[in-house]
């Protein structure tokens, strides 16, 4: 696992400026040195990205705003929860192949109710020996 504070790969074009630089070699440095996951920050936006073309697959996991204020009009207050080994008994893994899996899950603040509220799950499968 990669943590960077600026996004390593973006969605939107207007976030392309907040872009880490050298991002395109940090992803294939990254996945040849056998990380999963890149966790970003910086632009407030939640989403789970997959890299391809690299040498082996990788994931940029971008935070939203946690607890602060300053949120994109769009999106509200978001956390995201990393849960390896999520769907292990979905699956049925057991022994070497166990805890292999990742569940990105994105829990958006609802105000209505003030909780925050499981409103994505992205299922991640690391390669892995």
């Amino acid at each position: 696992m990669v943590v960077v504070h600026q996004p390593a790969a973006v969605i939107k074009a207007e976030d392309r400026a907040d872009q880490l630089r050298g991002h395109h070699a940090a992803l294939q440095a990254w996945a040849a040195a056998g990380a999963d996951l890149v966790l970003g920050g910086h632009i407030h936006l939640p989403y789970t990205l997959a890299q391809h073309g690299l040498a082996r697959r990788l994931w940029v996991v971008q935070a939203g705003t946690a607890v602060s204020s300053r949120i994109r009009l769009e999106v509200p207050n978001s956390v995201n929860i990393l849960r390896w080994g999520a769907s292990c008994g979905e699956r049925g893994w057991r022994g070497a192949d166990a805890g292999k899996d990742c569940l990105v899950e994105q829990w958006d603040y609802a105000r209505h109710e003030d909780v925050f509220v499981r409103t994505a799950a992205t299922s991640v499968e690391p390669e892995r020996d």
